[in-house]
C-alpha cells in the first residue's frame, strides 16, 4: 500500500516541482526542465544542472546530462553526468566518441544522497546502487553510487554494476595472450564483494551476458554441447579447489 501511494504521489510532486522551478526567484531562467525523483534537471544554453523540490541547486548548471538515460516508468536514482559538451558534440554518439578520445570525462550523481563523483573517468556505467568506472589504463572498478566508496578496486576488464546476493559479474583482467586469436584471452567470472573470485569449472563457461545469482546458484554452459546447467556456488568453489594442482 505504501509503495502504491508513493508511486501515485510522485506525479503530484513533479507537478509542484515544475511550478516551483518556474516561479521562484533565481530559477525561472531555465530553458527547459525534466522532473526526476522529486528533483528536476534543468537546462540553460546547452548546459545542465539539478535543483531539488525547494528550488535549491544541488548540481550547478555546468554539465551535460543525457535525458535518454531515463526510461519512463522505471525509477532512476543514480544518473550519468558528463562534462559540458564541446561545440559539435550534440548527441550521445558524439559524446561517446569524445570520451573515447579523452576529450571529455564522465561521472555520476546520486539523487537520493546528493553525492556527486565529479567527472573523472572516460567511462561510467550505473545502476541505482552501484557505479562502474574505468580509469585511463582501461581497468574498471565498482563504486558505491550513494557514497563513492570503492567496493572493488581497479583490476578488472569490465564490471556489471548489478550486485545479487553479494556477487557481481565481471571480466577478469587478461593475463595470457593467444597468438592464434591475435588477442588477449578474456575470462568472465563472478566476484563476491568480499573479493572471492568464482571461476567456471573446467569444461564449462559462464554466459557472456550478465546473469544474476539466484538462491545461491548460477547458470553454466558445457563447452562440448553448449547445454545449460544450473550449479550451486558452493559446488563450483569445491570443484575449483579439487581442480587446483
Amino acid at each position: 500500500m505504501f509503495k502504491l501511494a508513493k508511486r501515485l504521489f510522485r506525479p503530484f510532486v513533479a507537478m509542484i516541482l515544475f511550478c516551483i522551478l518556474f516561479s521562484v526567484p533565481g530559477s525561472s531562467f531555465a530553458d527547459s526542465s525534466y522532473p526526476i525523483n522529486d528533483c528536476a534537471i534543468i537546462e540553460k544554453n546547452g548546459k545542465y544542472g539539478i535543483v531539488d523540490a525547494d528550488g535549491n541547486t544541488v548540481l550547478p548548471i555546468e554539465y551535460y546530462i543525457p535525458l535518454d538515460q531515463f526510461v519512463p516508468g522505471e525509477e532512476t536514482v543514480c544518473i550519468k553526468v558528463y562534462q559540458a559538451t564541446e561545440p559539435g558534440y550534440t548527441d550521445i554518439r558524439d559524446i561517446s566518441y569524445a570520451l573515447d578520445n579523452g576529450r571529455l570525462k564522465a561521472g555520476f550523481f546520486h539523487l537520493g544522497s546528493g553525492y556527486f563523483s565529479g567527472c573523472n573517468w572516460p567511462y561510467v556505467f550505473v545502476s541505482n546502487e552501484y557505479a562502474t568506472v574505468r580509469n585511463d589504463e582501461s581497468r574498471h572498478a565498482l563504486l558505491n553510487a550513494e557514497t563513492g566508496e570503492i567496493i572493488l578496486d581497479y583490476q578488472y576488464d569490465w564490471i556489471a554494476p548489478y550486485v545479487t546476493e553479494g556477487w557481481v559479474y565481471v571480466g577478469l583482467w587478461p593475463t595470457e595472450y593467444s597468438e592464434e586469436m591475435g588477442d588477449w584471452i578474456r575470462e568472465d567470472a563472478y566476484v563476491n564483494l568480499d573479493g572471492t573470485v568464482l571461476r567456471a569449472p573446467d569444461g564449462y563457461w559462464f554466459s557472456e551476458v550478465y546473469e544474476p545469482v539466484v538462491n545461491g546458484t548460477v547458470p553454466v554452459y558445457e563447452e562440448e554441447t553448449g547445454n545449460e546447467r544450473i550449479m550451486r556456488i558452493e559446488e563450483i568453489l569445491m570443484l575449483e579447489k579439487e581442480q587446483q594442482p
